[in-house]
């Protein structure tokens, strides 16, 4: 018998692969914390993958994020989606969005993704994030880093009632 690209993931415990199929995930940044996210979203055969991002490549991201020369001074969420299709070993679709995430917002198709993933270092564009997906009560899950780059940490808003925000947790930001 013939393996399926998802036959070992199928066989853990509690991984439902019909259900990635049918889930989507958006990401905010396309830098170096969401790099390999993204890869492996679209490896593992989710619905769709988004990503968001108005930066563009410089040669300080060649060591850190997934592009290639013909990327260089291209916007970094149009070229993640191009370099990121050939990974796509199902029937995920991807989508880039070479905006901010406050204008991405009204061109995003929010029923095609199930949870969001922010790891971008703009407080106002991850207090906006968190904010939607509140309201959508959608999950979100946050990445950073410290300005040091020597400590990071990871924060999943549930989007449930009564666990807590990301604006109550982080309420300096």
């Amino acid at each position: 018998m013939e393996e399926s690209p998802t036959d070992r993931q199928e066989k853990v415990p509690g991984v439902d692969q019909d259900a990635a199929r049918e889930a989507g995930l958006i990401f905010c940044g396309a830098g170096g914390l969401t790099e390999s996210q993204i890869r492996a979203a679209a490896r593992k055969g989710y619905g769709a993958v988004g990503v968001i991002d108005f930066d563009f490549f410089s040669p300080s991201n060649y060591s850190r994020q997934f592009c290639y020369a013909d990327d260089l001074y291209q916007n970094k969420a149009l070229a993640v989606v191009k370099n990121v299709a050939g990974e796509c070993i199902l029937k995920t679709e991807v989508e880039g969005f070479a905006l901010s995430y406050e204008d991405a917002r009204p061109y995003i198709d929010w029923d095609r993704y199930t949870v969001g993933l922010c790891n971008v270092d703009n407080n106002e564009a991850r207090q906006a994030f968190a904010d939607d997906f509140l309201r959508m009560r959608k999950p979100a899950i946050f990445c950073a880093v410290s300005d040091d780059a020597n400590c990071g940490w990871v924060f999943v808003q549930e989007s449930k009632p009564g666990t807590p925000c990301f604006g109550c947790a982080f309420p300096e930001m």
